[in-house]
């Protein structure tokens, strides 16, 4: 923790966010798999929310969306190609996870990813605000 605090680094700064809404997305998928009173059930243009998305588009914009709010929460960072990576990588892989999920657990994870893009919007602000006076590092 001292050493968090030298540098201003926050420990919850990195996946460990990202950990906590996985028991609602393990729950929401276990809850379309195994209950009998969400078969068939539409939502908008999807015949089922039990089933995979017959168009692709919730998962594909379940990819588009984390890409953007991965990229919005590295404005005002310095360059690591680790994370540069990971911004392509991770949403392409979990594009092709969700191509065959229920479209019920892609939903979800759109919705989430859509409540956290302005909060990492107004983070990115507030750390290129923060970081404007310092020189570059690197």
């Amino acid at each position: 923790m001292k050493l968090y605090r030298e540098h201003g680094v926050n420990p919850l700064g990195g996946c460990i966010p990202m950990l906590i809404p996985m028991p609602v997305l393990f729950a929401v998928w276990f809850v379309l798999a195994n209950t009998i009173e969400f078969r068939g059930v539409p939502f908008l243009w999807l015949p089922d929310l039990a089933r995979a998305d017959p168009f692709y588009i919730v998962p594909i914009a379940s990819g588009v969306l984390m890409y953007l709010v991965t990229k919005v929460g590295q404005m005002g960072m310095p360059p690591n190609p680790q994370t540069t990576m990971m911004l392509y990588m991770m949403p392409i892989m979990f594009t092709f996870f969700f191509l065959n999920l229920a479209a019920g657990v892609s939903l979800y994870y759109a919705a989430q990813n859509i409540a956290s893009l302005p909060q990492q919007w107004i983070v990115a602000k507030q750390r290129m605000r923060r970081t404007a006076g310092r020189p570059p590092t690197g």
